[in-house]
């Protein structure tokens, strides 16, 4: 398993995890931790190429792995553009034309928008490698 596959099951596992866990403490209520949750959950996600660093005398990036990066960042932006639209609709259904959503509302449509970028980019990467051209 090269770099990018193991930065990619460590996002699908923080992204999946994060979210599992933020849910959960947003219907029991607890606000601020699950604000905690969050803001971790990003630093990991930030940090990942970080934890998971170049070797020294090791090639780790080639034609094969850009061409699968940049298919995997061309999906993702498709899938978190309607994501971003389907939140929004949403929105527009649940309060109406003329009502008001609440600003944590708007943070979390930035923050699905988010996820489902990641976890696509992630599942798409982790795709490529298994079933992708060789």
């Amino acid at each position: 398993m090269n770099r990018w596959q193991k930065i990619a099951w460590f996002n699908l596992t923080v992204a999946a995890a994060g979210t599992v866990f933020a849910v959960v403490l947003a219907v029991i209520g607890v606000v601020k931790l699950t604000l905690i949750v969050l803001l971790g959950m990003g630093v990991l996600l930030g940090i990942s190429p970080v934890l998971f660093g170049k070797k020294q005398g090791r090639i780790d990036f080639d034609e094969r792995d850009q061409s699968i990066r940049l298919r995997a960042l061309f999906f993702a932006s498709f899938v978190s553009l309607w994501c971003l639209i389907a939140q929004c609709v949403l929105q527009v259904f649940k309060v109406g034309p003329r009502g008001s959503i609440p600003a944590g509302t708007l943070v979390g449509t930035v923050y699905g928008a988010l996820v489902a970028f990641i976890l696509a980019k992630s599942l798409w990467t982790l795709f490529e490698y298994r079933y992708g051209k060789k």
